[in-house]
């Protein structure tokens, strides 16, 4: 018998199947290298000292300034935002709880759609209870499970990989940039400033003279057909690639996308969100006007500006800038942000660190490739597999012929 004949699948309300429940925490409950993970509506997992469930669920967002709602599997012990769902299988020998995240990924876009609210979007109990679901027999649905957690592994042991690739580049440009312990032939020998000491032949300015920030636009409905690639917070959120889009679908002005810049988004500075950008290929790049496009003032800046970026330092500063009563939608004026005062290292030095990181990103530029490959390779299978379009067994006969 065809383990995947769809005459078997039955359809389910997500009321019928799972239970809810809610975390109890505030959002400020995360704490730095905290002993469990803390999910809240943002895509980042964070930490806390505390821990209120200790099972295997599926967590999803209950709001999102986007409707762009983080939807996690995660099995021990956490804690979870007021706001975060923690749903599970009411009968594991029926649904299991790794088929039923896969399932609710291919929902993400019809809750976007549903969610209720206009500054800050939000999923109720009343809309997630009548989410229908196809299930198959508890043995496909392991299988299913089984398969799409295999692409999961591979794009997490890539994160993990381009996570110490960040850290050992964010560790040079400390020893370099904050500690002063950079080549040097000869003693650093330190002045005073208005910034405090600072190496002799560095100088005290401000942000404008290491970037200038390019507000040249486009509105790209104007070009309906044209398919750009549109660099955008959800996609920075979820992890990916800039996703193509026809102008005709994107209905709200844009910042162009130059080669050699860096983007810094203005909107929640709390959640740091900085990309090095790859524009290559025939499309134009187009950016979300939350995002700064910042032009490094020498060509050889563009490594030292994305690490000065990432900095605990420059973070500080970044979020004492922010306006605006709403933590989601606090944001940081552009001109503000040029006037942060900063040191100035030699533009020679500025150079030769720019080499020496630059393998560091270039890898994790192509990990990032194969990661967007894998998630798209992915969810087209998650699709296929769900909907019963491809059998498991068919899928799982060609991978044994490929030898995978």
């Amino acid at each position: 018998m065809n383990c995947c004949n769809t005459e078997l699948w039955r359809p389910v309300s997500l009321r019928d199947c799972v239970t809810f429940h809610t975390g109890k925490l505030n959002s400020n409950a995360a704490t730095v290298n905290g002993a469990y993970p803390f999910f809240t509506c943002s895509q980042e997992i964070y930490r806390t000292d505390t821990f209120s469930f200790d099972t295997e669920c599926v967590l999803l967002a209950g709001n999102n300034a986007n409707g762009v709602y983080p939807l996690w599997y995660f099995r021990g012990k956490f804690d979870a935002y007021q706001r975060t769902y923690i749903i599970r299988s009411s009968d594991t020998e029926n649904l299991d709880n790794r088929y039923l995240y896969f399932a609710l990924r291919l929902k993400l876009e019809l809750l976007r759609s549903m969610s209720t609210g206009v500054a800050t979007k939000f999923l109720t109990r009343t809309i997630l209870d009548e989410i229908r679901l196809e299930l198959p027999q508890i043995k496909v649905q392991r299988r299913i499970a089984s398969i799409l957690s295999a692409y999961d592994d591979l794009i997490e042991n890539n994160t993990r990989r381009i996570s110490i690739l960040e850290q050992s580049a964010q560790m040079i440009y400390r020893e370099w940039f904050v500690n002063f312990r950079f080549p040097s032939d000869k003693k650093v020998e330190m002045v005073k400033s208005e910034l405090g000491p600072i190496p002799k032949d560095w100088k005290a300015g401000t942000v404008s003279n290491l970037v200038r920030v390019s507000r040249e636009g486009i509105t790209p409905e104007h070009f309906g057909e044209e398919t750009f690639s549109h660099f955008s917070i959800p996609a920075f959120d979820q992890g990916c690639m800039p996703l193509p889009e026809k102008g005709k679908t994107i209905m709200s002005n844009k910042y162009t996308v130059v080669p050699g810049c860096v983007l810094l988004s203005k909107l929640n500075p709390r959640i740091p969100r900085i990309w090095n950008p790859v524009v290559e290929g025939p499309r134009r790049a187009i950016a979300s006007t939350e995002f700064l496009v910042l032009i490094p003032a020498s060509a050889g800046a563009r490594n030292y500006l994305f690490q000065f970026l990432r900095s605990d330092e420059f973070q500080g500063q970044f979020t004492s800038l922010s306006l605006g009563t709403s933590t989601s939608h606090q944001r940081v004026k552009p001109d503000d942000f040029a006037q942060m005062p900063i040191s100035l290292p030699p533009p020679q030095l500025v150079s030769s660190f720019g080499s020496v990181i630059e393998p560091m990103l270039r890898q994790t530029e192509a990990l990032r490739k194969k990661n967007a490959n894998l998630r798209e390779t992915r969810d087209l299978l998650l699709r296929k597999l769900i909907s019963g379009e491809v059998s498991v067994e068919k899928f799982e006969a060609e991978a044994v012929a490929q030898g995978v």
